[in-house]
C-alpha cells in the first residue's frame, strides 16, 4: 500500500506539480471513448456503461445482477473500474475493451486513435464446502498500452496480466481483498508499462447455508514510465516544489 501511494503521490507530482504532461513533447491523448465487445457483439460507448443493459443481458447470462464499467485516463494513464452487484449464478463472462481518443490530424479534422486494451474472463462460482455454499468471483486477464507516447516507442506495449479471486467464505460478513504485485514491464524500446494496481474487493454477507457476495468491484490502474534519464530530470524539478520532506532532513 506504501508503494502503491507513493507512485500516485510521484505520478501527481510529475503531472501537476512540474505543470507538464508525463508525455514529453505534448500533452496527452484524453480517453474519450470505449469499445466493448461481449460474445462477439461490438459497442462503442462512452466512459460509463451498465455491461448488462448494454448487451441486453439476463442475469444468468452476466453472472451478477448488474456490472457498471467506470473507465478514464490518457495515453500515458489507465484507470478502470468494473462494480457488480449479487453473484446469482455459476458462469463466465467473456469481455474486451478498447479504449480511444481524438487527436487532431495533420492535413486538419480529428481521428481515433487507441490508446489502451483490455481483456477480462469474470468468472462467478457457487463452490460447495461441506454444507455450505461459498461464492467467489475470479478475474483474470491482462491490459495493453496500444500506442506509443514518447520518442522510439514501439506502438503497443506489452500484455500486463493479474489474477484475482475472492471468496465470500475468507470474511463472511465483511470485506474480502485480493491485490496482484506491480508489474512493471518494457514498452520497446527503452520505456516501461506499469500495472501499479489489480485490485478485487467483494462486501459479504451470510445467507441460508451459503455465504454470500452481496457486491463486488475490481480496479485496474496502469501508467507508461519515461525512460529513467528523463524520470530523474522531471522528479528532481518536482520534489524541490513540492517541498519533499526527505529533502528538508540535515
Amino acid at each position: 500500500m506504501m508503494k502503491f501511494a507513493k507512485k500516485t503521490v510521484l505520478a501527481g507530482l510529475l503531472a501537476g506539480a512540474m505543470g507538464m504532461p508525463l508525455a514529453a513533447g505534448a500533452s496527452p491523448i484524453p480517453v474519450t471513448g470505449m469499445a466493448l465487445t461481449l460474445g462477439g457483439i461490438l459497442k462503442t460507448i462512452g466512459l460509463v456503461a451498465d455491461l448488462a443493459t448494454l448487451f441486453g443481458l439476463a442475469d444468468d447470462d452476466s453472472g451478477s445482477d448488474s456490472i457498471t464499467i467506470r473507465a478514464s485516463g490518457d495515453a500515458t494513464h489507465f484507470d478502470l473500474r468494473i462494480r457488480g452487484t449479487a453473484v446469482d449464478d455459476t458462469t463466465t463472462t467473456k469481455l474486451t475493451g478498447m479504449l480511444f481518443g481524438q487527436t487532431a490530424l495533420p492535413g486538419g479534422g480529428t481521428g481515433v486513435v487507441n490508446l489502451w486494451s483490455f481483456n477480462l474472463d469474470m468468472r462467478f462460482l457457487s463452490v460447495q464446502d461441506r454444507l455450505i455454499f461459498n461464492e467467489e468471483v475470479l478475474v483474470n486477464g491482462d491490459l495493453m498500452h496500444e500506442i506509443g507516447p514518447h520518442a522510439s516507442d514501439a506502438v503497443q506495449g506489452p500484455p500486463l496480466g493479474f489474477n484475482l479471486r475472492v471468496n465470500a467464505d475468507d470474511a463472511t460478513g465483511g470485506v474480502v481483498v485480493d491485490t496482484d504485485p506491480i508489474l512493471d514491464m518494457l514498452h520497446p524500446v527503452k520505456h516501461t508499462d506499469e500495472l501499479f494496481l489489480a485490485r478485487l474487493r467483494a462486501s459479504t454477507d451470510t445467507g441460508i447455508a451459503v455465504d454470500e457476495i452481496a457486491d463486488w468491484d475490481l480496479t485496474l490502474r496502469a501508467i507508461h514510465i519515461p525512460e529513467p534519464s528523463t524520470l530523474a530530470m522531471l522528479l528532481g524539478g518536482a520534489l524541490v516544489l513540492a517541498g519533499w520532506p526527505g529533502l528538508r532532513r540535515p
